[in-house]
């Protein structure tokens, strides 16, 4: 794959972490899926939701996805990383300007939401 190839699919795979969190945030009929944390989702149901949209990242991709969006200055999600030698994280929480990117308010160059449907 090309360079401007690859660098496309990781900025729509940044998306697709952000718009799923969204999604899972806002939930069906405005009732969040996890009403204990709406704005939160385990790692097994990003990854989940991930390969259902046909958008799995590997691993190490995930995490430098992650990274980048929870990067100071950038903070649209906030990330409970593991700390006992496994790697991986235990969720990913939206944060007001990860809504924000995802509604078109504010903006990311490194961040690309695929056109949906409506």
């Amino acid at each position: 794959m090309s360079r401007l190839g690859s660098q496309q699919r990781i900025k729509i795979l940044r998306g697709e972490v952000l718009y799923a969190l969204f999604l899972f945030a806002a939930g069906l009929d405005d009732k969040p899926l996890y009403p204990d944390a709406p704005w939160r989702l385990p790692e097994r149901a990003l990854k989940l939701t991930l390969e259902g949209l046909h958008q799995l990242p590997s691993n190490d991709e995930l995490e430098s996805i992650l990274r980048y969006l929870s990067a100071p200055g950038k903070e649209y999600l906030q990330v409970a990383w593991r700390n006992d030698g496994r790697g991986g994280f235990e969720y990913a929480e939206i944060t007001a300007r990860g809504i924000d990117l995802c509604n078109g308010d504010i903006s990311d160059p490194g961040v690309a939401f695929p056109r949906r449907g409506r």
